[in-house]
């Protein structure tokens, strides 16, 4: 097998253009594979990461016409379109709208002269069907959180039925301010109903290349820009990407602590383990200055890019940032799993 280092964004995929540029002051690249996740060999994997201690982006073959390891991919959504904007999600996922989810949303959502939050409540004030009515009671708590003038976004959790993130795709292709970071995000596989957690097969590697104890797994699936900050996992972590792309960052171990205490002394607050993505992270000054240092000149780090059947192993300790690719309100998509 072999192993090279490649700047994922610089792949040329059929009906793409490449979104990143090659060189940049800081960055390295995520060492990758040309071998599908579902099909590398354990040996090879473990070989390739150095007994599970690098990351790894495994590529699918672009020409690859084969159907996808994932069956989700194919069921619960529709073909993306060429410019990455996403549609309505399929019939057979549509079925399932009662099901009850975590999500995430930043409040207000500035969109040239209009808030994107407000509009997307008013316009559900207007649907006539039981269920989208009983969304706009739902959110509708928000809108003392859209009063104050220029108030900064601020994050917000709640739940409500997957009918939510369907009502804010059919919005978004009506409406020219689209909503923008509704995400169910972290939301257990094992929470899904077997007709739905069998479309998410667990992949062979997180059975197999390590001591076979599967910690957790989670689907994330909303509208972008997707966003989490810089933080370090647990255990060993194998992501897959379903639709839409996602860039991710990293840092190693001892790189990460030194940029994390740095951040939290400088806001204040000191000390602390960023071991779990959780909402102290999520909103305030933490965050800000998370991202200018992550994502601003990108010093000691990693950068990788996943599509669509692309799959990014991240190993103990390592942290990372990852944000969606598309920032329009289309739909992305990922699954991963923590092993030991």
């Amino acid at each position: 097998m072999r192993i090279r280092s490649l700047t994922p964004g610089l792949r040329i995929r059929p009906c793409q253009q490449p979104t990143r540029t090659l060189f940049r002051r800081g960055l390295s690249h995520v060492h990758t594979v040309n071998e599908p996740f579902h099909s590398i060999d354990v040996a090879h994997f473990r070989r390739a990461t150095d007994d599970l201690t690098k990351p790894l982006a495994l590529y699918k073959n672009p020409d690859d016409t084969s159907k996808p390891y994932f069956p989700a991919q194919e069921k619960w959504f529709v073909h993306e379109a060429p410019d990455g904007r996403g549609g309505p999600v399929t019939p057979y996922l549509a079925d399932f709208s009662h099901l009850p989810f975590p999500y995430e949303l930043m409040v207000p959502q500035p969109s040239g002269g209009e808030d994107a939050v407000s509009l997307f409540i008013t316009w559900l004030s207007k649907r006539t069907s039981l269920e989208e009515k009983l969304l706009y009671e739902v959110l509708l708590p928000l809108e003392s959180l859209l009063a104050p003038p220029g108030a900064p976004p601020a994050f917000h959790q709640l739940h409500a039925p997957l009918s939510l993130l369907l009502s804010a795709l059919r919005f978004n292709e009506e409406s020219p301010h689209p909503l923008r970071t509704l995400y169910i995000a972290q939301s257990p596989i094992s929470d899904l109903p077997p007709s739905l957690s069998s479309d998410l097969p667990t992949p062979h590697l997180v059975q197999k290349a390590g001591k076979g104890d599967i910690y957790a797994s989670s689907i994330w699936m909303g509208l972008e820009p997707t966003y989490t900050p810089l933080h370090r996992d647990p255990n060993p972590n194998l992501f897959v990407q379903l639709r839409g792309a996602k860039t991710v960052r990293l840092l190693a171990p001892s790189a990460g602590d030194a940029l994390y205490r740095e951040v939290r002394n400088a806001v204040g607050r000191g000390g602390g383990s960023s071991r779990i993505r959780g909402a102290d992270m999520m909103g305030g000054p933490e965050r800000d200055l998370l991202h200018e240092r992550v994502w601003g000149d990108g010093r000691d780090l990693l950068e990788v890019t996943v599509r669509a059947g692309d799959a990014l192993f991240v190993p103990l300790g390592y942290w990372h940032s990852v944000r969606s690719e598309g920032t329009g309100g289309g739909l992305n998509s990922s699954v991963n799993w923590w092993f030991r």
